[in-house]
């Protein structure tokens, strides 16, 4: 029993439900209609048609399918909207009928990760363009992210800080705009939750039921989104060193199970590309694209930003700011390789404005200016909840470390989502798989501050579970 008498059962369904209003309140307004951003949820919407359509993952056969095509040839941009050299670029893969100048229309691909296709495509076989449903779908996986990080906060620090952090999540904008959004963010960031909670069931309850399960979610988070890998090495090294007496052949089972949970995808782009493919395909192209200030000028000024000319002038190995020129023999392993390799050449070349780049996807994942609607209230909201969570979980760490083996995975968990996408990726929807970690550690500080003021306000005798 805690907060106000309430038992654990009663707070977990009081989240769910929270959690589900509030979320059905922005799912039925939208109904079935596109919501912006466009180009993402077109090409998961894509992916799953080829699914159903085609019988392999990858870009279909037919382009000019769907509600997402009929909006975008009834909306077009306006004109000028679009850099000229995206527009160029745009035209040239098109002409090519390729995805981003690298994969082939009507062809399977590992540019894409395979589960949230998958979904896609299960959702279009249940409901057709019926979005509401696939909507719903996103409500629920996201309700129950909100119980899973009520979860760790309960198994980390007390039911106090679950409680706090399960509130938070179910009222938290970002979630519940996600769930609208048909795109994988709200699979990662429920996965990613899943992964964190079973790991502090596994390294408090050592066994083989929660190492299998543990590696079972830490590949299904691998094939939502294949950039969490480098979590992987923190995850054993951590478990090993918390109690290797007790922790090591469980952490043998949750690697074993790990590698049989993705080996199905690897064994799918072994036969597909007669080589191994781990990561994802589309890493050159990330490399260029965020490189190429040029390219996606329209999105940084939607952001706020102008990149002062000084950046701009003399820079060196100018050719990569051209898309390659391949030869249609050259197919997607060899494009990527190529784009990864020119791309470290120009950012070895040019280290002054790959910083600032840097800088400025920083800022953006960090929320300073990381959505494209620049609105009053889209500030007030950034500033109201990621604003405080963000100090407050700093706050915490450094007031309470004495805590560091369970604070030190939320801080480091989320530091590596910031410095990947630092250098990788900028938005606020890149980091919302680690925000999870955030809300924790700042509801750490808010259970405190409360438990103090019981104290020194009502004379309420506490004992911290701490």
């Amino acid at each position: 029993m805690f907060i106000n008498g309430w038992s654990t059962k009663t707070w977990l369904w009081t989240i769910f439900i929270l959690a589900m209003v509030l979320r059905m309140l922005f799912i039925i307004p939208k109904g079935n209609r596109i919501a912006p951003p466009l180009r993402d949820q077109n090409t998961y919407y894509a992916l799953g048609r080829a699914l159903v359509d085609d019988g392999y993952l990858g870009p279909p056969v037919n382009q000019t399918v769907g509600p997402y095509y009929e909006f975008r040839e009834n909306n077009p941009p306006p004109l000028g909207a679009v850099p000229e050299i995206r527009q160029k670029m745009m035209d040239r893969w098109d002409a090519e009928k390729r995805y981003y100048g690298v994969v082939a229309w009507d062809e399977p691909s590992s540019f894409f990760e395979p589960l949230y296709p998958l979904f896609s495509a299960g959702a279009y076989i249940l409901f057709g363009d019926k979005f509401f449903f696939h909507r719903v779908l996103l409500g629920i996986m996201s309700s129950l992210t909100c119980l899973l990080i009520f979860g760790i906060g309960r198994r980390m620090f007390s039911e106090t800080v679950g409680v706090i952090a399960g509130l938070i999540s179910a009222v938290y904008p970002y979630f519940i705009f996600y769930t609208v959004v048909l795109m994988s963010e709200t699979f990662l960031i429920f996965f990613m939750a899943l992964t964190l909670y079973l790991f502090i069931r596994l390294r408090n309850d050592p066994g083989w039921k929660f190492a299998a399960l543990f590696g079972i979610s830490l590949g299904l988070t691998f094939l939502t989104r294949s950039i969490i890998l480098g979590t992987v090495p923190f995850f054993i090294v951590y478990l090993i060193l918390y109690n290797p007496k007790k922790l090591l052949l469980p952490v043998v089972i949750s690697t074993v199970v790990f590698v049989m949970t993705i080996s199905p995808w690897l064994i799918r782009n072994y036969n597909l590309h007669n080589q191994f493919v781990l990561l994802s395909t589309r890493g050159g192209y990330n490399i260029w694209l965020r490189n190429n200030p040029f390219y996606y000028e329209d999105e940084l000024k939607a952001l706020g930003y102008e990149i002062p000319e000084e950046y701009l002038e003399n820079i060196q190995y100018s050719e990569f700011l051209d898309y390659p020129e391949f030869s249609p023999d050259q197919d997607e392993i060899e494009r990527n390789r190529i784009l990864t390799e020119e791309g470290l050449r120009f950012i070895g070349a040019n280290p002054r404005l790959v910083t600032y780049l840097c800088w400025i996807r920083l800022q953006t994942l960090l929320g300073f200016h990381g959505t494209l609607a620049q609105s009053l209230i889209y500030k007030l909201v950034g500033v109201l909840t990621f604003g405080i969570f963000f100090p407050a979980a700093l706050i915490a760490f450094f007031t309470n470390l004495k805590l560091w083996r369970d604070t030190l995975p939320l801080i480091l968990i989320f530091g590596y989502f910031i410095t990947v996408y630092t250098l990788t990726h900028d938005g606020i929807r890149y980091r919302l798989p680690a925000d999870p970690c955030i809300i924790v550690l700042g509801s750490l500080l808010f259970a405190q501050v409360l438990h103090f003021f019981r104290l020194k306000l009502f004379k309420v005798p506490y004992k911290t579970p701490l």
